[in-house]
């Protein structure tokens, strides 16, 4: 699944992005003291607001329909999170905006499809892997970029049923994920949950 930036989007586009997510990582400086320790008391490593799986940033957007965003001085601010084209380094292909009062609702400056940890779905998909499914950027960050967001699940299911095993969060999110699977036809993988999995 992993495409170049002028696969997605077109270099200036991407120069665009990357533009834009600097002015954030600036806001998320000026805003330390509540945007950050907000981070950390819900256990997102340190070195996952400034490095990998981040950085992160702040910035004030307005939303727009279907779950796009957009950066407005009037708007109500939000973290901000990369999306990358493959691993850890590799350029800017999409945008996450999400806010600390509804995690679990986010936005994309582009509706690319390409989900967070893209790279791990290749993994899964082309070595057969297992893969963990995150719900939200949040529980992503909290877990050190391990597994995958699913921004497009139009897109990202077809690829989902080639992986031999996903893990979910929990039971309700395990019976979640079966139930976009049999929504469809094709295969369904074996879906383990995320305690039991380490316990195994």
């Amino acid at each position: 699944m992993s495409k170049t930036p002028d696969d997605i989007f077109g270099v200036e586009t991407v120069d665009e992005l990357t533009a834009l997510f600097a002015a954030s990582m600036d806001r998320l400086d000026d805003t330390k003291a509540d945007a950050r320790v907000w981070l950390l008391k819900q256990d997102v490593p340190e070195i996952a607001i400034d490095t990998w799986p981040g950085p992160l940033g702040v910035a004030k957007i307005e939303t727009l329909a279907p779950g796009l965003f957009d950066f407005a001085e009037e708007g109500r601010p939000a973290y901000i999170q990369p999306v990358l084209v493959g691993g850890e380094f590799t350029p800017i292909c999409d945008l996450i905006a999400w806010r600390p009062d509804d995690p679990a609702k986010w936005w994309t400056s582009y509706g690319s499809g390409i989900p967070l940890g893209v790279a791990q779905l290749d993994r899964g998909e082309l070595l057969g892997e297992p893969l963990a499914i995150r719900r939200t950027p949040l529980s992503w960050l909290v877990a050190g970029g391990m597994g995958v967001v699913v921004t497009c699940w139009s897109m990202t299911l077809p690829i989902l049923r080639s992986v031999p095993i996903l893990i979910a969060e929990d039971d309700p999110h395990a019976e979640e994920l079966y139930a976009r699977f049999r929504a469809g036809a094709g295969r369904i993988p074996e879906i383990r949950v995320w305690n039991q999995q380490a316990a195994a």
